[in-house]
């Protein structure tokens, strides 16, 4: 039982750090490539803006979730299912 914690915890750790990476180069795209868009998207219509943040929202959760999966399975790691 000891061991599964051990996978556990070591797995939400590379999880943890992949996600603070790829938090970063997304934050840093979306200010540089999409911030004036969404700006003028914000003011103009609001309920567009509100449906394209929510497309964003759950596209980088997606892409996250599958970048993390891609390498836990590269780099051999066990999942805990």
């Amino acid at each position: 039982m000891q061991t599964k914690y051990k996978i556990l915890l070591r797995n939400f750790l590379i999880e943890i750090l992949v996600y603070t990476v790829l938090l970063i180069i997304y934050f840093g795209a979306v200010l540089r490539i999409l911030g004036q868009p969404l700006n003028q998207l914000f003011h103009l219509n609001p309920v567009v803006y509100a449906i394209a943040t929510l497309l964003l929202i759950v596209v980088q959760g997606v892409f996250l979730e599958w970048v993390t999966s891609f390498l836990i399975t590269r780099l051999g790691l066990e999942k805990m299912e």
